[in-house]
């Protein structure tokens, strides 16, 4: 019984997003709309006071060209803290700061937020020696995410 009433009461908690984890990429997913969703990555992202240095939509661009595209965004973002005890560890990753999210609707009309794993940079840039920070970053991306898509 206690059993049951468990897996009710995380059931009633679940939030509305599902998420995919490989070894490159984490992947959410939401019903939400893609103008929500951003308004929320963006505060997100400055709640942690990091900075958002670009934000690069591809979607507009697409309708710039003439083109059709569905919704699709790249926050570019950071703090020089971050970056430089990264980059002290490792200086090839500078190849791979400041971090990214990708925001974007499916075809299926889900708005998907995805980002290149922090484990997968850390293992491509061998930042073995810096695994504290790069537990820490992991931890505040899935953190944007989820604040992001609730």
């Amino acid at each position: 019984m206690k059993t049951a009433y468990t897996l009710l009461i995380l059931l009633m908690i679940t939030p509305a997003y599902s998420s995919e984890f490989d070894e490159e990429f984490a992947v959410y997913s939401s019903n939400g709309s893609v103008e929500t969703v951003a308004k929320k990555l963006e505060g997100a992202i400055k709640n942690r006071k990091l900075n958002i240095f670009q934000v690069i939509d591809h979607g507009a661009n697409a309708e710039k060209a003439g083109l059709k595209l569905l919704a699709s965004r790249v926050y570019v973002f950071g703090n020089p803290i971050i970056g430089t005890k990264l980059m002290q560890c490792a200086p090839s990753i500078a190849f791979d700061l400041p971090l990214r999210i990708s925001l974007r609707k499916a075809q299926d009309g889900a708005v998907m937020l995805e980002y290149r794993s922090i484990e997968n940079l850390a293992r491509t840039h061998n930042l073995e020696n810096c695994a504290e920070v790069v537990s820490k970053v992991s931890k505040m991306m899935k953190a944007i995410a989820i604040e992001a898509l609730k």
